[in-house]
């Protein structure tokens, strides 16, 4: 008889606490509707390897590209340095932005009511699911992979050069709408660099930083275009640029005008196509 009200009790309790599991959960989901449940799986794994400060653990969310050129033990010493010994008691993400195959996340990692730290993820959607494609500021530019080819990287830098002179929000509106009669782009010494789109409107000048420091008040525009990093996962590919102010008196100096994240895809018959912008800052 014991044995019965004991189970019954148990039932009881369980079916009391079932709700609020259900709760907890959908609570959990409220926070970011319409975000993609599998990406959200992904970030609530990355929030799981912070909480116990495995940088193994969030190794294996990487895409193959990164695993592949990246040791292992490079990115946990990376982590590690990050953390600093920190013991990290809640984690909050406070902003998931999905745009196309690429999505943005936010977290902050509490040690106690005043002191946190800040991570930056950024995720790309590949044929394997969402896979980590970078963590700010856990990797440096040291971390560069992915990079593919020249030839490759010099299609798809030539593609969002072509965007950025097509699209009117990124070269007007900085100067009486008035699009320059030149655009600058910086160079880096990079393979792709020097090159001229095929369309194209306007002259496109690579020049240096010391370059464009010395011309400075002989240029028609307030800013130049730095493209970063181009990484190129699996059939996909990104490309990051950032529009930087040249400083003069009526222009001072300024460590970005705006950021914005180029994505494209190789098509069937192998030609790359841009798709959508990513993340903006």
């Amino acid at each position: 008889m014991t044995k019965i009200v004991l189970l019954f009790l148990f039932i009881l309790f369980a079916f009391a606490f079932l709700p609020v599991l259900f709760l907890s959960f959908d609570k959990e989901k409220s926070h970011f509707p319409g975000v993609d449940p599998p990406l959200l799986k992904q970030v609530n794994r990355l929030n799981g390897f912070l909480k116990k400060g495995s940088g193994k653990g969030i190794y294996t969310l990487f895409n193959v590209a990164f695993q592949k050129e990246i040791p292992e033990e490079r990115f946990i010493l990376a982590f590690t340095n990050w953390l600093n010994g920190k013991k990290t008691k809640r984690i909050e993400t406070k902003f998931i932005y999905p745009t196309g195959i690429i999505a943005s996340v936010s977290t902050w990692l509490w040690q106690d009511k005043d002191n946190y730290q800040y991570l930056y993820s950024n995720w790309i959607k590949t044929d394997s699911g969402w896979k980590l494609l970078w963590l700010s500021p856990v990797l440096n530019q040291d971390f560069d992979y992915a990079r593919g080819e020249v030839e490759e990287r010099k299609e798809i830098l030539s593609l969002a050069i072509e965007k950025v002179l097509s699209e009117d929000n990124l070269v007007r509106n900085f100067r009486q709408n008035q699009v320059p009669r030149a655009l600058i782009i910086l160079k880096k010494g990079r393979p792709e660099e020097g090159l001229l789109p095929r369309k194209s409107s306007i002259p496109i000048l690579w020049l240096t930083k010391a370059e464009i420091e010395k011309k400075s008040q002989y240029l028609s525009f307030p800013f130049y275009l730095d493209f970063a990093a181009i990484r190129i996962i699996e059939n996909l590919a990104t490309i990051y640029l950032d529009l930087i102010p040249i400083p003069n008196g009526d222009n001072p100096k300024r460590s970005r005008l705006r950021g914005l994240q180029f994505q494209f895809q190789k098509n069937r018959e192998g030609v790359w196509e841009f798709i959508s912008y990513g993340a903006k800052w």
